[in-house]
């Protein structure tokens, strides 16, 4: 499952949606499937791992393109 919400910071230019990423022990909480909407909604927006963790590497419009059939 990919969650996603609306990109901010630097991602605003690059892409519209940003991946919503948590560390191991709220990705675990996040499965409960008893956990209360308001737990989630606070974890969306609060306990995602913060832009600043992540190293951005540019790539060819090839990827995500469907035709594009090239192994690595």
């Amino acid at each position: 499952m990919i969650i996603t919400a609306d990109s901010s910071e630097g991602m605003a230019d690059t892409h519209d949606r940003r991946p919503i990423v948590f560390a191991p022990e709220l990705a675990r909480e996040w499965l409960n499937l008893a956990m209360p909407k308001e737990r989630t909604e606070q974890m969306l927006i609060q306990q995602g791992e913060p832009i600043e963790v992540f190293e951005w590497f540019p790539v060819s419009k090839a990827v995500g393109n469907v035709r594009n059939q090239r192994q690595r």
